[in-house]
């Protein structure tokens, strides 16, 4: 049985949709646990609505707000032996458990992650309805260096290297989950679909790589300004310090190092969409680039492959390369030129 954790907080617009996706699954045996948490609109109401008519739905409210913390306590409450985790504003395309269901058959208790494949309105998908096993080791690498390891990794993947990073299109094993005590950190709000699994794939050993799309992923208002803020930067830069952290294999080395640089790149760079707080930004930035375990991975991460886009490659190179001679007012205002034409609006 699957158990279907969906965090709801303020998607009153598209809470019905996506639990009426789930409900509607060709396959039929799950729970699904809505953890609604400081919601300040009317999703609690229109969950606990959905709970009175379908006995497999099952309400959990919260005032603790995010996500992180919402996903914890649905974990704790879950029942089924996978657990596959959807966001409140998407939906599961209409065979999602089914296909799951069959691949997890058909492996012999050999795998202990099902990694599928998305859409999304507007998306080319160049789908090649392959799926193989893979080594944990293998998806982690792609996972932290997905512009040198991505495309290599044998898994017939065809979508964007970031679908190894997410929660979404994935069934996870329960059993694996509590004996490795792997939770969501909920001291970070960014990025922590990546973290979780991060440690997740750390502690198992086979992966099923399926090019079949189960979920769609809906680009509202909200994941759009995601980028935007201030505080968005200065959340990067708590990552990347808790990145720093990471007790890795000696072979994953190298690639948490690169992950590592790719974010000091990413944030320079979203800092040209903060204007109003740049200096504040740029203190702040300016003080990861003067640690010391930071200036000895920009030191020596390559300077070539950094991306994934052939035109940031080319911007992330050149700012890389003032980082290096620790030119860092330079390598900042590189970052505000390439933002503005990567954002034009």
């Amino acid at each position: 049985m699957f158990s279907i954790i969906v965090p709801v907080h303020n998607v009153e617009a598209y809470v019905d949709y996506c639990i009426k996706s789930i409900i509607s699954q060709s396959f039929s045996e799950f729970e699904l646990i809505l953890v609604v948490n400081a919601s300040g609109d009317g999703s609690y109401k229109k969950c606990k609505n959905w709970e009175e008519k379908d006995s497999r739905i099952h309400v959990i409210y919260t005032e603790v707000p995010g996500v992180s913390h919402a996903r914890n306590l649905g974990l704790k409450e879950s029942k089924g032996e996978w657990i596959i985790f959807v966001d409140a504003d998407d939906y599961l395309l209409p065979d999602a458990l089914y296909l799951f269901n069959e691949k997890i058959k058909s492996s012999n208790d050999d795998i202990d992650l099902i990694v599928a494949n998305y859409t999304q309105e507007n998306l080319t998908s160049h789908l090649s309805n392959r799926e193989v096993i893979i080594e944990a080791k293998d998806c982690m690498l792609a996972l932290l260096d997905s512009p040198k390891y991505f495309n290599e990794m044998e898994s017939g993947l065809t979508y964007r290297a970031d679908v190894l990073g997410v929660n979404w299109a994935k069934a996870f094993k329960k059993s694996e989950i509590v004996k490795n005590k792997v939770e969501f950190d909920e001291s970070i709000t960014i990025f922590e679909d990546f973290l979780f699994n991060l440690d997740y794939i750390m502690s198992i050993n086979k992966i099923k790589c399926v090019d079949i799309p189960v979920y769609f992923y809906r680009v509202t208002e909200e994941s759009l300004s995601r980028t935007m803020s201030a505080n968005r930067v200065l959340k990067r830069i708590d990552f990347i310090n808790l990145m720093c952290k990471k007790d890795v294999p000696s072979v994953l080395e190298a690639a948490l190092d690169f992950n590592i640089a790719q974010n000091v790149l990413r944030t320079i760079v979203a800092m040209g969409r903060s204007k109003k707080y740049y200096k504040e930004v740029s203190t702040s930035v300016r003080t990861l680039l003067n640690k010391n375990d930071i200036k000895k991975i920009i030191s020596e991460v390559r300077n070539n492959n950094l991306s994934n886009g052939k035109f940031q490659n080319f911007a992330y190179i050149i700012i890389l390369s003032f980082l290096k001679k620790h030119m860092y007012f330079i390598a900042f205002k590189i970052g505000v030129v390439y933002c503005k034409i990567k954002h034009k609006d």
